[in-house]
């Protein structure tokens, strides 16, 4: 969409007056506040040491094979191998080279560039990761913005020219002036792209806000041969998902990524999209959901009030959209023919072109964005509005409509900038929260002048990674959000994709950015609302903006959300601005109705400030509240919704629950996650396993923000039992309850053969041959351990490459075993694949490969504590002709965990005691025991003590965690004692294994007071009839004396069921008792006279 522009009014900002801060300590701190860094932590050793396995691994097989480490094709692109494919393919990282000029019209925020802004990077800092580094002492990175403003991140030397143009492209001074950078003060950092992923997570964990990748996987090989797996294609990969789990875990931080120069290659995709060769060449970091991927424009031609006449986009940047057809790429810079600095002298220089100089364009431009952001309203803004921001105000280039090759059009700095300025006038920019089941609205007057436009942008959570399938429809979306505007009956949708060049307007399902736009609106009002699809399993934040509007008066938050103790205040600090004169009345609506609301000023007729205050705050529960301050002028209405979150100190109202494993669960993986329920106190959580319910041991600790934790390495049939403590910024709440689970034993007789070989010929008169053989899974079994047998005839085994396809319920993923192996050897021979079997031997004769073998890559990890059900494949490639065979058998044995079944038989009764009495418990209180074992291999583990009293061994006081044996019970040497003198009841609980580590958890002793006993007296000749009574139960006591008698009658847990109060008449007392009204079951009688008593046992019978 081309702007018809901003009114010509001339603001002046009356905000409180920021300095121009960098990037420092302080504003870090600010920015990372809010992160997980722990989890951001754990990600960054992940990914290091996952980089250094894999690229050892490369390396490996690339001497083995003869592929080339680094290398540079005939255009200069830089390659190096990186890692292997799961299909044994060779990965490399490859710059994009091609032209870049100043057509997003960021010249317009310099100095003296006709915004009046002076916006040049100062004080901001640029990122950059490449094939090399820039070099240090270059002229550009001196000048007006400080001398010696590149640094290298990652102690890098290898200078490279492609990363000294991108560097350049961002921060030169402007020393030659064709070759001024976007933000020519700005500093940058610059990388090597070894070990990426690594690097990146620790940046951003250290408030990095944007960073610039202008490479990504090649292709091709230096042979000009497809060396990458066909579904990689447009697919949401496993390096796609990895990206969006740093920006999800740091939401302020937004990756830029170069699209790629393979727009006129329509050969290297075999199977694109709709079959339409022009398209679907994405891969990698270029699917990622939440990065601002960027295609390459030509020169633009602008007019002289900064709007696009014309531009065109350079048939080499790569063509998109994903494979379910999100929007990609997001957005075009101009890399077409960019002046910029060399690598090879101080004042070097050369003019290249390609998505490798238009992402550098975009990134020093997002960077002045958050530099005037930040100048005007004192904060930087999330990544979500720094992209959506920059797709809100791009000018449409191709379609009306978004489009797969330029994404929302060419970037416009100049329309974006004036976004920010004139927010709360004509435009709207804000940062919101949807919690789950819940909406958002706002009502905004249109100009009438201008197409209204209304988005939202959100950092989604990284999605489930496609594997194996060529053009996958899945969407890789998690929370879908959705936004619409209404005026009256009319109801306006954002734009989707409907194919690889065609758009529709109506409910998109896949792009976590959506945009509604109305080209000619009416003045007056219109609705925007905000909604969300299924169930939110964490509040999802999103970032509105809206132009197209106008508004007499505005007033902005300091912060739209703001934690504060119970103890204190909430104040929130306003700036109020108006362009037409008159009064605005400020009120408040929403607030719960325990808290307290105060306006420093309730109106105010001029620009200035006012505050607001809430209080009496402890007598609100713990969690977030939105509160709307409500201005009024007479002539308009403005809502701001704020967002207070209260914290206590105290968690008593607030105790955590553990919701998995459940208490007690068996059979789990060596993998497995914990889970709890959120904690409205709580901003985060300590998580603890243990082998003890003491927790003297810890296996694995960790604090989180999340509401799971991850937990691998665990021992097979072991017992652990795990706890968390809520957290928050005023206090630590208490550990919770405990809960336990044990790991299940390895069950490897679930074996399934294959039965299907209708595709399991290898035809010798064809190369690039490929043979599949499926065998179905049938059972959910949860995979610990895989195990492949086959028998292949083929008359030369190393022309063949053999993977294992696993089921979409895994998600999904292809594992190479075997690949061009044994020389020109025969046959593979009932060969085993096994990860804990030897090196692969092969033989001097046919069979070249037989017996227990150990599979090129690891075939169980993968699939680690997913569900094996589903249909499972052998593939065999043989990429030669000449030379043919055939799958003859093929069988997969999943081995799962199963429950140890070895579990002790227990009995018990209630330990029945007087107060003040030390009890021994006895073989009838508690006894375990196990077919062929002793009493001693009965072990009993105390996981709750009784409250009460003190459980001891041999007179020694026991504690959570300890153990006795039922020998020791046997033996009377566990005893209970306690000092209570009232009424009481009690209970301690414990865990008992065996010596064939059965479990049988949680058994609950319980502990009841002896008041109500039936076997002490202290009347004679107390007859009780008929015993089990029907209707009319018969007392007879003889001896009695003229006090009165009371008879009672309780339950065994001594409630008290009816109470009689008789005359005595004669020396032979009797009592009819009706007991029809009474349920079935067993009662206590009491009978008392005086200090006499006795209490006997009857059973009620209907």
């Amino acid at each position: 969409m081309k702007y018809k522009y901003f009114k010509e009014i001339i603001f002046v900002l009356f905000f409180t007056s920021f300095s121009i801060v960098a990037q420092n300590i302080k504003e870090k701190q600010r920015i990372t506040k809010d992160y997980d860094l722990t989890k951001l932590q754990n990600l960054k050793e992940d990914y290091s040491s996952n980089f250094i396995k894999e690229k050892n691994r490369a390396n490996l097989l690339a001497t083995q094979r003869g592929w080339k480490l680094k290398f540079k094709d005939a255009n200069g692109s830089s390659y190096e191998l990186m890692k292997i494919s799961k299909e044994g393919a060779p990965l490399y990282y490859k710059t994009y080279n091609v032209n870049a000029a100043i057509s997003t019209r960021t010249n317009y925020l310099h100095n003296n560039g006709g915004l009046g802004l002076n916006l040049e990077g100062q004080g901001m800092t640029a990122y950059v990761w490449d094939g090399g580094i820039a070099r240090e002492t270059h002229q550009e990175y001196d000048g007006d913005g400080g001398e010696n403003r590149f640094s290298v991140g990652d102690g890098s030397t290898e200078l490279n020219y492609h990363a000294a143009h991108v560097m350049g492209t961002i921060i030169s001074s402007g020393f030659e002036a064709a070759a001024k950078g976007m933000a020519p003060k700005a500093k940058g950092i610059g990388s090597d792209w070894s070990n990426d992923l690594s690097e990146v997570t620790f940046a951003a964990a250290n408030g990095m806000l944007v960073s610039n990748h202008s490479y990504g996987i090649a292709a091709r090989n230096d042979d000009n041969e497809v060396q990458i797996p066909t579904y990689y294609f447009g697919a949401y990969i496993s390096s796609s998902r990895n990206w969006d789990n740093i920006m999800y875990n740091a939401p302020y931080y937004l990756m830029v990524v170069a699209a790629g120069n393979d727009g006129n290659d329509n050969t290297a995709n075999l199977e694109p999209l709709e079959g339409n060769a022009g398209y679907d060449k994405l891969t990698g970091s270029s699917t990622a959901k939440n990065g601002l991927i960027i295609a390459n424009g030509q020169d633009a031609l602008i007019n002289d009030d900064g709007s696009l006449l014309s531009v065109t986009r350079n048939t080499s940047s790569s063509e998109g959209p994903t494979d379910d057809l999100r929007i990609k790429p997001d957005l075009m810079g101009n890399g077409s023919g960019l002046y910029s600095t060399y690598d090879s002298a101080d004042d070097a220089y050369n003019s290249i072109t390609g998505t490798s100089m238009a992402s550098p364009n975009v990134t020093g431009s997002l960077l002045l964005l958050q530099q005037h952001h930040k100048e005007t309203y004192g904060n930087y803004i999330r990544a979500a509005t720094l992209k959506g921001l920059a797709l809100h105000t791009a000018d449409d280039t191709e379609i009306a409509g978004p489009d797969s090759q330029t994404g929302w059009g060419l970037m416009n700095s100049k329309v974006a900038a004036e976004t920010i300025t004139k927010n709360g006038f004509e435009s709207w920019i804000s940062e919101e929260v949807l919690t789950n089941g819940s909406s958002y609205s706002i009502t905004v007057k249109s100009d009438g002048l201008n197409p209204l436009l209304a988005s939202i942008s959100w950092t989604d959570k990284p999605g489930v990674a496609s594997e194996g399938t060529i053009n996958d429809a899945t969407a890789a979306l998690v929370n879908d959000l959705d936004i619409k505007v209404t005026r009256e009956s009319d109801e306006y949708l954002p734009w989707r994709l409907t194919g690889v060049y065609s758009n529709e307007k109506g409910d998109n399902l896949v792009d976590p950015y959506e945009r509604v736009d109305i080209e000619n609106p009416t003045i007056g009002e219109y609705t925007i609302t905000v909604t969300h699809k299924g169930t939110l399993e964490e509040d999802q934040r999103f970032s509105l903006i809206i132009t197209g509007i106008s508004g007499e008066f505005t007033f902005l938050a300091d912060s739209s959300e703001k934690a504060f103790c119970s103890d204190s205040d909430a104040v929130f600090d306003f700036e109020y601005r108006q362009v037409v004169a008159g009064t605005t009345q400020f009120s408040v609506s929403g607030a719960d109705e325990a808290m307290s609301v105060a306006f420093s000023k309730e109106s105010l007729s001029d620009n200035g400030t006012f505050s607001l205050t809430i209080g009496n705050l402890k007598d609100v529960s713990a969690g977030p509240y939105s509160i709307d301050v409500i201005g009024d002028n007479g002539n308009e209405i403005q809502k701001r919704t704020i967002r207070v979150v209260v914290y206590h100190e105290n968690f008593d109202d607030n105790p955590s629950e553990l919701e998995f494993p459940t208490n007690g669960q068996k059979a789990l993986s060596k993998k497995t996650t914990l889970g709890w329920k959120k904690n409205l106190n709580a901003e985060n959580y300590v998580v603890e396993l243990s082998d003890s319910p003491n927790f003297t041991n810890i296996i694995f600790t960790d604090d989180v923000l999340a509401l799971t934790a991850d937990v691998d390495g665990l021992v097979e049939d072991s017992v652990y039992y795990w706890r968390i403590k809520p957290k928050n910024r005023c206090g630590d709440g208490v550990y919770s309850s405990t809960f336990s689970f044990q790991t299940g034993v390895t069950d490897c007789t679930n074996t399934y053969t294959a039965t299907d070989f209708s595709m399991a010929s290898i035809d010798a008169a064809s190369s690039n041959v490929t043979a599949t053989v499926p065998i179905n899974v049938t059972e959910n079994l949860i995979v610990n351990k895989v195990l492949l047998t086959t028998d292949i005839s083929h008359t030369s085994v190393n022309e063949l490459k053999i993977s294992l396809e696993a089921p979409a319920i895994t998600g999904g993923g292809k594992v190479v075993l075997l690949s061009n192996v044994c020389g020109s050897i025969a046959d593979i021979s009932n060969a085993t694949f096994d990860d804990a079997a030897g090196s692969l031997f092969c033989g001097f004769s046919a069979p070249a490969v037989s017996g227990s073998i150990a599979p090129e890559n690891n075939m169980s990890d993968p699939f680690l504590g997913e569900s094996a059900l589903g249909e499972w494949k052998i593939i065999v490639e043989d990429n030669t002709e000449l030379n043919g065979g055939q799958i003859n058998s093929v069988s997969i044995t999943i081995c799962s965990s199963v429950a140890n079944t070895s579990i002790p038989t227990f009995s018990s009764t209630n330990l029945v005691l007087d107060g003040n009495t030390n009890y021994v418990i006895t073989a009838t209180n508690m006894n375990a025991s196990s077919t062929s074992e002793t009493a001693e291999q009965q072990i009993y583990t105390l996981v709750e003590l009784p409250i009460k009293g003190d459980l001891k061994k041999e007179g020694t006081a026991l504690v959570a965690g300890d153990t006795f044996t039922q020998a020791d019970i046997t033996s009377g040497k566990i005893t209970f004692t306690n000092s209570e003198t009232g009424s009481f009841s009690d209970q301690f609980i414990v865990d008992i294994t065996n010596d064939a580590k059965g479990w049988l958890p949680n058994q609950i002793i319980t502990i009841q007071e002896g008041v109500l006993k039936t076997n002490e007296f202290s009347l004679n000749e107390v007859s009780l009839w008929p015993n089990p009574a029907k209707g009319i139960l018969n007392v007879k006591i003889n001896n009695v004396n003229n006090e009165d008698v009371k008879i009672s009658l309780f339950d065994l847990q001594g409630r008290k069921i009816s109470t009689s109060v008789n005359k005595v008449n004669s020396t032979i007392f009797t009592k009819e008792i009706d007991t029809k009204n009474v349920s079935s079951g067993v009662y206590l009688l009491s009978i008392e006279q005086g200090n006499k008593k006795a209490t006997k046992k009857i059973i009620i019978s209907k």
